[in-house]
């Protein structure tokens, strides 16, 4: 008998509140904890 694994990634981004850069107010899904751009530490608060 054969075995196989497959790894999946799911979106979990989807289904997360989204997150913001507080210095750009940029959005991005709710699995990134930093900026890809900046390096700034996202939060969940909508910038104002």
């Amino acid at each position: 008998m054969k075995t196989e694994v497959f790894g999946y990634r799911l979106p979990l981004g989807s289904v997360l509140p989204p997150r913001f850069d507080p210095k750009t107010g940029e959005q991005f899904p709710g699995n990134y904890r930093y900026s890809p751009f900046t390096g700034t530490k996202l939060t969940t608060r909508e910038p104002n």
